[in-house]
C-alpha cells in the first residue's frame, strides 16, 4: 500500500480569501478556489482562531472560536461549507492557555462539546508531543470522535488516538525508519 499524502494548510481567520469584512461573510469557496489554482487543493484546514489575538483580553481559546464572525452558528455554517467541498476542519487546542478565563467544565469536555456544536473534525495540539487520551475519550463520550494532531511526536501508545502529526520531530544523523509512516 502506498503512503497517502494529505495537504492541510494553517490558515489565519484574518485571511482575506477566507473572510470578506466589507460583506461581513465567510468566503470559503473563494479561499478553496484560490488553493485549487495555486497547488491543486487541500484535504483539511487548520483554522487559527486564536493567533494573534490570544492574550489581548481574558477570553480563552474556546471563546476565540465563539467570537468569530457570526458566532457559533456562523462558524458552524462555515465548517459546513468546507465539508460540502470535501475539506475537513481542525481548530487549535492550546494546553498553555492558562491565563485566560477557564471554561466551566474540564478542558477535554469543553473542547469536545464546542467541536461537536460546530461540527469540526479535529484538533491540533499546539506545542504538544501528543494530545492526552482524555480529549479523545471526551469526544467519543458525546458521540463526536475527533482526529487529534499534535505538533510533535506522540508516544507509541498515543498513536492510537493521535492519528495525525505535523511531523516536527528530530531524527539522529543516522538514517532511520519513520515509525509514523504508514506503509
Amino acid at each position: 500500500m502506498d503512503a497517502v499524502e494529505l495537504i492541510q494548510p494553517q490558515m489565519m481567520v484574518q485571511d482575506r480569501y477566507f473572510y470578506d469584512p466589507e460583506a461581513g461573510k465567510y468566503t470559503v469557496d473563494r479561499y478553496l478556489d484560490d488553493l485549487d489554482k495555486r497547488y491543486g487543493g487541500i484535504d483539511a484546514v487548520l483554522i487559527w482562531s486564536t493567533y494573534p489575538n490570544m492574550g489581548i483580553d481574558d477570553r480563552d481559546q474556546l471563546q476565540m472560536v465563539e467570537s468569530m464572525p457570526g458566532g457559533i452558528e456562523g462558524v458552524r455554517q462555515m465548517v459546513e461549507e468546507f465539508h460540502r467541498r470535501g475539506v475537513r476542519v481542525l481548530f487549535p487546542m492550546m494546553m498553555w492557555d492558562q491565563g485566560t478565563k477557564p471554561p466551566s467544565q474540564p478542558w477535554p469536555q469543553a473542547i469536545a462539546e464546542l467541536m461537536k456544536e460546530i461540527d469540526a473534525d479535529g484538533m491540533n495540539g499546539d506545542t504538544q508531543d501528543g494530545v492526552p487520551l482524555g480529549f479523545s475519550l471526551a469526544a467519543e463520550a458525546i458521540g463526536h470522535p475527533l482526529a487529534f494532531e499534535p505538533e510533535g511526536s506522540p508516544s507509541d501508545e498515543a498513536l492510537a488516538w493521535n492519528v495525525m502529526t505535523w511531523g516536527q520531530y528530530q531524527f539522529p544523523l543516522l538514517p532511520m525508519v519513520d515509525r509514523f509512516q504508514v506503509a
